[in-house]
This record gives C-alpha cells, sequence and structure tokens, in this order.
C-alpha cells in the first residue's frame, strides 16, 4: 500500500526547490512564459500577478501561499510536463480538491476614475498636495489606475510578450528593496513619505484630467485618465505585495 502524500514542511521544502529549477530552466523562452501566463489567467491570477509569484520563487524570503504554490505547480507541470513537479505529489487529492473549488482569485474591491482625493492642498497651478493611506494605494494599484511610464523612469528595460508580437516596458525592480518595503508595511513600520504622480496631458475622456474644488478642498481624477508614477514605484509594489499577502 503506498503511503498517503501529506503536505509537510518537508514536502514545502522539496517542492520549492524543484520550482526554482524549472523557473531558471524556462525563464528566457518567451513563447513558454507567454502560455504559462495565459494558463495561470484562467485560474484567476491576473498576468502581473504570475510574473511577481514567479519572480519570487528564486527570493529565499518569499512568502507564497499554499494555494500560490499549488497553482504555480500545477500550470508549471502542465506546461513542462516535468513529474518532479506534479501537484500530486504534494498535495493530498482532497486538499487537491479543496483548492480547485474554493478558490476564486485576489479579492479586492475594485476602484474606477472618476477617483475623488480629498483634503487636498493646491501648491501651484496643476500641482496638489494629499495624505493617501496605504490600503487606498493598493485599491488604485490592483484596479490598474497607477500606471508604470518607462519614459518618466531611468530605465529601458523590456520583454517580450507573445501575446502581443513585440517587447513591452518593465519596471526594472529591485527585488530586495520591495520585500523590505512590504516587511515594513506588514510591521506597520513604514514611516511616511512622498510619492509623486502624474496625470497625463490629453487622456481624459472629458478633455480635463483633473478637477480642483478649491472650497471642499477636493481633487477629482477623472474618467479615462492615465495617473503615472513618477516617484515612487518600489514603495508602491512593496505597498501592494503587503496588502496581497495579508488582505
Amino acid at each position: 500500500m503506498e503511503s498517503p502524500v501529506i503536505f509537510d514542511m518537508e514536502a514545502d521544502k522539496k517542492l520549492m526547490e524543484e520550482l526554482i529549477e524549472i523557473k531558471l530552466k524556462i525563464q528566457h523562452d518567451n513563447k513558454l512564459m507567454a502560455t504559462f501566463r495565459q494558463a495561470m489567467t484562467k485560474d484567476n491570477f491576473p498576468p502581473g500577478r504570475t510574473q511577481e509569484l514567479f519572480k519570487q520563487l528564486s527570493n529565499p524570503n518569499a512568502k507564497l501561499t499554499t494555494v500560490e504554490k499549488y497553482f504555480l505547480a500545477k500550470n508549471l507541470y502542465s506546461l513542462t510536463k516535468e513529474p518532479r513537479i506534479s501537484p500530486e505529489n504534494y498535495f493530498p487529492p482532497n486538499r487537491i480538491k479543496d483548492i480547485e473549488l474554493s478558490w476564486e482569485g485576489y479579492e479586492t474591491k475594485g476602484v474606477s476614475f472618476p477617483y475623488t482625493f480629498t483634503d487636498v492642498t493646491q501648491v501651484t497651478g496643476d500641482n496638489f498636495y494629499f495624505k493617501v493611506k496605504a490600503s487606498e494605494l493598493h485599491k488604485l494599484y490592483e484596479s490598474q489606475l497607477l500606471q508604470y511610464n518607462p519614459n518618466a523612469q531611468r530605465t529601458n528595460k523590456t520583454m517580450y510578450l507573445d501575446e502581443v508580437g513585440d517587447a513591452i516596458p518593465v519596471p526594472d525592480l529591485v527585488e530586495s528593496s520591495v520585500e523590505a518595503i512590504a516587511n515594513l508595511v506588514e510591521q506597520n513600520d513604514l514611516i511616511k513619505s512622498v510619492l509623486t504622480f502624474n496625470a497625463l496631458l490629453g487622456s481624459s475622456e472629458l478633455g480635463e484630467e483633473l478637477l480642483y474644488d478649491p472650497e471642499e478642498r477636493k481633487l477629482t481624477v477623472t474618467k479615462g485618465t492615465k495617473l503615472d508614477v513618477i516617484d515612487g514605484w518600489h514603495r508602491l509594489n512593496g505597498i501592494n505585495r503587503a496588502f496581497r499577502r495579508n488582505p
């Protein structure tokens, strides 16, 4: 009689080691990576989240959930047919069934433009200053309202996407910095800092990207506006990672 499969610390360690090896093997294969992202999307993992999880595999301090590890193993196994990462070697059948039936994706309460910030100070003309909570930044980021603009960053890093048949600009993030910020957020030790955003001229559907009410001190970002992150991309990603791990 075969021994039952038990997902314990030993199995967890073994799975992570094997996933890292698979990552190193396929990470530069654009076609395989595109197929992998598509498969993860079908399991309710947004492409951006999939890319982050895949990147974190090489980080010894990464804190992936059991569900995330399962779907990484499932889809990488389906792609590579490598028996050493087959989920059935690590997860009991009843656990696999439970994960598949209960997983509905990351729960976030999405927001959209128009979006209004309160208690806003008009510094000069089109320059404004206001406070925003980390939880609010997380919602804006997850709703894809905060954009990475390569023209505003000191990098020319790109990644080829088979889905679009072209290379697209990607953020040049320092993993250790993002993880350090995430840890500070989780420990409630992140100090206040200034992030800089820019409402891209001509992007609004209304003709004006920002509407300011000086009496109410409210600033509304109008529908269709592209809000670029000029400074603070690492902090934003660290904040978002912390909230994803601790929804």
